[in-house]
């Protein structure tokens, strides 16, 4: 349908890296001014399903497509998954997504059961290293695609 066409000129790539490097910025930084003001805290994070809000399934397919390469993965990658599987016919294109499908379904079913499990062993202090943590890495990330998107990515990167 034409994607692969825009996709492969840079102007797209870099928009999307930078928008996405933007967006992780900013991820980041709300972060770590929780975790400064105090506001994180396993208690907190326990609450946040308290009440009605969008549903978690419909915030991660957000949180999905807001991935800078999450897009050019599917009009890449993926898509030379999707075609290899159509060399079998439907019954390929069908097994590709189901075993794809469940492979997600595994590890996020994983992760979700070590991060249920392991409220009895963090505290706060813990916790809030850990977010601090990831918000660095994020911020790093961020300025990866950032700088990605000029061209110049600097050597600590």
């Amino acid at each position: 349908m034409g994607l692969s066409r825009l996709l492969q000129q840079s102007i797209i790539t870099q928009i999307i890296a930078f928008l996405g490097g933007a967006f992780l910025l900013w991820m980041a930084f709300g972060m770590l001014k929780g975790v400064v003001q105090g506001k994180v805290s396993i208690a907190s994070a326990a609450s946040e399903g308290a009440g009605w809000r969008m549903p978690r399934v419909v915030a991660g397919a957000l949180v999905s497509l807001a991935n800078p390469y999450w897009s050019l993965w599917w009009a890449t990658i993926g898509l030379a998954y999707v075609l290899t599987s159509l060399e079998l016919g439907p019954a390929g294109v069908a097994a590709f997504y189901v075993g794809h499908i469940l492979a997600d379904l595994i590890w996020y079913s994983s992760v979700s059961a070590v991060l249920g499990s392991g409220r009895r062993f963090l505290n706060d202090f813990v916790y809030r290293s850990l977010i601090a943590v990831c918000a660095v890495f994020l911020v790093f990330l961020s300025l990866y695609f950032i700088t990605s998107a000029t061209g110049v990515v600097p050597k600590f990167l």
